[in-house]
């Protein structure tokens, strides 16, 4: 790395505080910048698999709600248009929606629940998430 004119390197130990990087100091006005390292810190099994489990995880949740959509739209099509064709009424639909909504609570918590499990704070999980939703 080549630095700014007039920078020095200073005494901080990479190893001891991996998370600083480095730190140089102006000769003249004793500025001090540091230089965040933003390399993985090795490339041990532990470290990959923590992060390829999360883009694996969000790839194949993004491909569940993916189909899940494509379902769920499909579904909408074929009641609209048995709705308009007059073979079914509105009201055998939405006498089993509305009960669907009246037990929402125990659904929200089953919910939250599960979705306790996924590491969605986890960059890697988005990207997947979005990779799945986007090819899946």
């Amino acid at each position: 790395m080549t630095l700014p004119a007039g920078f020095l390197c200073y005494g901080l130990d990479v190893k001891q505080f991996p998370w600083v990087g480095k730190a140089y100091l102006h000769k003249a006005d004793r500025r001090r910048i540091t230089v965040a390292s933003f390399a993985p810190p090795d490339l041990s099994t532990t470290f990959l698999i923590a992060a390829i489990l999360p883009l694996i995880l969000g790839f194949i949740v993004g491909v569940i709600i993916r189909s899940a959509l494509k379902i769920g739209i499909a579904i909408a099509v074929i009641i609209v248009l048995l709705i308009a064709a007059g073979i079914i009424s509105p009201d055998q639909i939405l006498k089993p929606l509305l009960s669907i909504v009246k037990s929402g609570p125990d659904l929200v918590t089953y919910a939250q629940r599960v979705a306790g499990y996924l590491p969605y704070s986890s960059m890697t999980f988005i990207i997947g998430l979005a990779v799945g939703l986007w090819k899946g």
